[in-house]
């Protein structure tokens, strides 16, 4: 998987710079002069685009035929599209991996990669369609199995998603992210005691994982077992991930927990951290008038 290196301002033109010092020396190394023995041709930038038919959400992407490309220029091709990628130019990076494929139409990277791009565009039928030609390639590639799960998850099909969890789960046992997903799925259907059962195990595997401890507070707020919900709230807060809502959740929980003192704290720290928000205002309200009676 590939990862955003930053969010702020100045991190992006950072990231810009670098990414077009990065694309320069790829070219380089790519193109260079006939004695270097590495690289594609010096002409293989100039290969027109891969023509495609843009898929609309739920369908599977209908890719034309693509220009012959020497089969060198598939890495080259593929890491253009990463930096593309991190740059979150999306439709570039669905060419250059287009490219990639047309050099190499077996690449099960090129294929995951695609999936990624789309998912990432929220085009979810095109995500799920490369990610199942991908796994048609490498049945057993656990990461393209996962990501397909997610994809389902966010096409709101959690069957789907779940069973590709399922199998992620086979793949790779010790995978934290396929049993978190697991749990999520579960939520979202309901299924609150098969959520916390794959959200435990989640935890065991990545003890730090905040994401993993809000879904699972959110388990068990739904069971209305507010002192664990509490709980991982409160590590979630503590982990300072900046979760949206960590506090407000917190103070929720402790609320209907029956905790005045603990609801009151988070709430003011949730009110400090949004200060528009009108619950946390008229909890901190209720709160104090209980506590001086």
């Amino acid at each position: 998987m590939k990862f955003n290196l930053a969010n702020t301002a100045i991190g992006m033109l950072i990231l810009s710079i670098i990414s077009g010092l990065a694309v320069n020396l790829i070219d380089r190394y790519y193109f260079a002069p006939k004695e270097t023995p590495v690289g594609a041709p010096a002409n293989a930038s100039k290969q027109p685009p891969p023509s495609e038919t843009e898929p609309r959400a739920g369908e599977t992407p209908v890719v034309s035929p693509k220009p012959s490309l020497p089969a060198d220029s598939s890495q080259y091709y593929l890491e253009r599209g990463h930096l593309y990628y991190d740059r979150e130019d999306f439709s570039q990076a669905i060419r250059h991996y287009n490219f990639a494929l047309a050099a190499n139409p077996n690449s099960v990277e090129a294929y995951l990669n695609l999936g990624d791009a789309y998912l990432r565009l929220k085009n979810y039928g095109a995500a799920i369609g490369h990610y199942q030609r991908a796994l048609a390639l490498n049945p057993n590639h656990a990461e393209a199995t996962i990501n397909l799960g997610h994809a389902y998850f966010r096409a709101r099909d959690y069957a789907g998603a779940i069973a590709y969890y399922k199998r992620a789960v086979e793949l790779s046992p010790n995978s934290a992210e396929a049993y978190l997903g697991l749990g999520r799925a579960h939520v979202n259907r309901e299924e609150f005691e098969a959520a916390i059962t794959d959200l435990q195990v989640a935890l065991e595997l990545a003890p730090e994982d905040a994401r993993i401890h809000r879904v699972l507070a959110l388990a068990y707020f739904n069971r209305e077992k507010y002192e664990e919900a509490a709980r991982h709230y409160e590590r979630v807060c503590a982990l300072g991930t900046e979760e949206p809502g960590a506090f407000c959740d917190l103070g929720e929980a402790y609320w209907l927990a029956g905790k005045w003192h603990e609801a009151v704290a988070a709430y003011r720290e949730c009110a400090r951290r949004e200060p528009e928000n009108q619950t946390a205002q008229e909890r901190i309200r209720q709160g104090e008038s209980l506590l001086m009676q």
